[in-house]
């Protein structure tokens, strides 16, 4: 019995940290989306120059998929913005 408590505890807050990861993803993926929208660019100006496919781009901006650090600052790079003002603005919106 104690380890059905455990594994439902371990359980919550699986949960409860996927849904803050997704909370991440989708507010980076709004920043990304501001940024390039803001500079004109579009998805596949963008994919282009950071080397990802349309889709890739357009699933990082709603949120449904997840970005290393290292891409971000290439992105940052690719809209024409510095990677600290990016961060700080994902930061700041979520």
């Amino acid at each position: 019995m104690g380890y059905r408590v455990r594994k439902s505890e371990f359980e919550r807050r699986r949960a409860a940290t996927a849904k803050e990861l997704g909370e991440w993803d989708r507010a980076i993926g709004a920043m990304v989306a501001a940024s390039r929208k803001s500079r004109r660019i579009t998805q596949q100006g963008l994919a282009d120059e950071i080397g990802w496919s349309r889709n890739q781009v357009a699933n990082l901006e709603h949120g449904r998929a997840s970005v290393r650090v290292s891409h971000l600052i290439v992105i940052a790079k690719a809209v024409g913005e510095p990677p600290e003002k990016l961060f700080s603005r994902i930061l700041h919106f979520r």
